[in-house]
């Protein structure tokens, strides 16, 4: 899957901050779009040729004309355009402005400092379509939901089926030359209910069901990550359907020990370019399947423990917390100085509950040395970790389970969390057979 473009004046920038200005243009080169820039709203106003569906405006809250100026664009546009605010104070004003105009706000800090820049620009520039494979499509089957072709020439999409279409055998055959289509990521839902409706029952269908049930978690994971990360205060809790979400989760599950070897098709949905700049999604639904494996039926503690650890990381965790979590031990007292200042943040950022389980997975990878001291709930959640770092890194080579999981093990084994019953367990976990007849005895 190659990365997708759009419009070329798509999404815009308005600041008159040269750095905010030189963020912005760097970000939108390294995901190979267009960068569309405005020093002032009269300028942007006067060109009227560029019709954005988002844009981004730096501007001072606490200049006089500020609310106003944001009121003017709204009405500029009636509405139909979202405005993602970059304001440094995050203010009384900031979450009025958000409350009655904008439908995000960013940190100018966070903004300037982190991936997040990327994360937004792909998120609303680059990330609007998920690509299908037309083999996915059935023959004589209506389909509700808008498909189109990616004319990459103009960089637009091209409507080819319009919602409440009779899939005939002709009109499929001339789809399938094509091999590929988009979808809008709004109807992931309808696309999942289309191959709900359809499938088969031989192993090229619990592919199908598999990616449209995967492209239906990713949709309502990657919104709710995004009000999560945008919105200040930050949630104190999952802004979204935790009940939903854990039923897409168990179904997928369901399809998996299907499979005859799920963690290919996991190592496949790994590899989906929408996943190549936040990959949160693909390591909470790989850390699901490990806990379903192990009857941990705390589904909807792991959603939300997933999600706030990636809106508290601003989704570029420090080089130090990862050294944290994944490589605890030998910390300098700088390095854990600005842990406990990290672990502190939470206090304010997270209710209560979400804090506790968070500091307790945090802290248990940095003072404990054996596994029977930690819950083992947090343990295969760090596994599923380990298991998507383990499928990015064997993207570049021909991959290889035994060679995944004899990577996983090892580096579990210099963390001292995993006795030898432990591994055993998690051979049997990675062979196919073993697992299917452990689910059938569950």
């Amino acid at each position: 899957m190659g990365l997708l473009n759009l419009e070329r004046d798509s999404l815009v920038l308005i600041s008159e901050d040269p750095s905010v200005q030189k963020r912005y243009l760097q970000a939108c080169e390294f995901l190979l779009f267009q960068a569309v820039t405005f020093n002032t709203l009269d300028s942007f106003f006067k060109d009227e040729k560029v019709k954005p569906h988002t844009v981004f405006l730096d501007i001072d809250l606490s200049r006089p004309d500020s609310v106003a100026s944001i009121q003017k664009l709204n009405q500029h546009f009636q509405d139909e355009v979202e405005i993602i605010l970059i304001d440094e104070t995050m203010s009384e004003k900031s979450r009025v402005a958000q409350k009655l105009f904008v439908s995000h706000l960013v940190d100018r800090k966070i903004f300037l400092n982190t991936f997040m820049t990327e994360f937004l620009i792909f998120q609303k520039g680059l990330c609007g379509f998920y690509e299908i494979n037309v083999q996915d499509l059935f023959p004589d089957t209506l389909i509700l939901f808008n498909a189109y072709h990616f004319m990459p020439l103009n960089q637009k999409y091209l409507t080819v089926i319009n919602g409440n279409l009779n899939l005939t055998e002709a009109k499929y055959k001339k789809f399938e030359s094509s091999q590929n289509l988009f979808i809008h990521h709004q109807s992931a839902a309808s696309y999942s209910q289309y191959i709900e409706s359809y499938f088969d029952r031989f192993n090229v269908g619990i592919r199908k069901r598999i990616r449209s049930k995967f492209y239906q978690i990713l949709s309502q994971w990657r919104e709710t990550l995004l009000i999560g990360l945008t919105t200040h205060p930050r949630p104190t809790t999952f802004p979204g359907s935790v009940d939903d979400l854990s039923d897409h989760l168990g179904v997928l599950n369901e399809y998996l020990r299907e499979s005859p070897d799920p963690w290919s098709l996991l190592f496949e949905l790994s590899n989906a370019s929408i996943l190549q700049f936040e990959r949160s999604a693909i390591e909470l639904i790989i850390s699901a399947f490990v806990a379903d494996h192990f009857s941990q039926s705390e589904m909807d503690r792991l959603i939300e423990l997933k999600w706030a650890m990636t809106c508290c990381q601003n989704l570029t965790p420090s080089l130090l917390y990862r050294k944290v979590l994944f490589s605890p031990f030998n910390l300098t007292d700088e390095e854990k100085a600005e842990r406990k200042l990290f672990l502190n943040q939470l206090d304010y950022q997270l209710e209560e509950a979400l804090q506790k389980n968070f500091t307790t997975y945090a802290e248990g990878f940095i003072v404990k040395n054996s596994a029977a001291q930690l819950d083992p709930f947090y343990i295969h959640f760090h596994i599923g970790e380990k298991i998507t770092q383990g499928f990015y890194q064997s993207r570049k080579n021909q991959y290889s389970k035994s060679d995944l999981f004899q990577g996983v093990m090892s580096e579990l084994k210099k963390e001292n969390l995993l006795n030898e019953a432990w591994i055993e367990e998690y051979r049997q976990f990675f062979n196919k057979q073993n697992y299917a007849i452990k689910k059938a005895g569950s």
